[in-house]
């Protein structure tokens, strides 16, 4: 039986991708997985949403454990494109924003 999360990165993000920025190819497996982003080997989308995020999607690329400072992004994805948005402290707590477009990938 597939966690919660597999169903997710199944639905979400399972698939292979060009980086618009590097030409390289990205894959995203259910289990989590991330081969061909330098530095992540993880995804996971997060389903506990903290106040204030609640109407936005995130989820995090890492290796190791993940840390909301350098690895939490907004994401939005079509079908055809997944960008990716870094999200910014403010200096309220738990209040962020989003950054510019970090990684633009196109699926194949």
């Amino acid at each position: 039986m597939e966690s919660e999360q597999e169903l997710l990165l199944g639905a979400l993000f399972s698939g292979v991708f060009v980086d618009e920025g590097t030409g390289d190819t990205v894959r995203f497996h259910s289990n989590g997985k991330v081969t061909g982003l330098p530095g992540i080997d993880q995804a996971i989308v997060l389903t506990d949403f903290t106040e204030g995020l609640d109407d936005r999607d995130i989820v995090f690329l890492y290796t190791g454990q993940y840390d909301w400072d350098k690895d939490s992004y907004h994401y939005a994805y079509n079908e055809q494109q997944l960008l990716l948005y870094p999200m910014l402290a403010t200096e309220e707590e738990y209040v962020y924003r989003m950054g510019d477009v970090r990684l633009h990938l196109r699926k194949l």
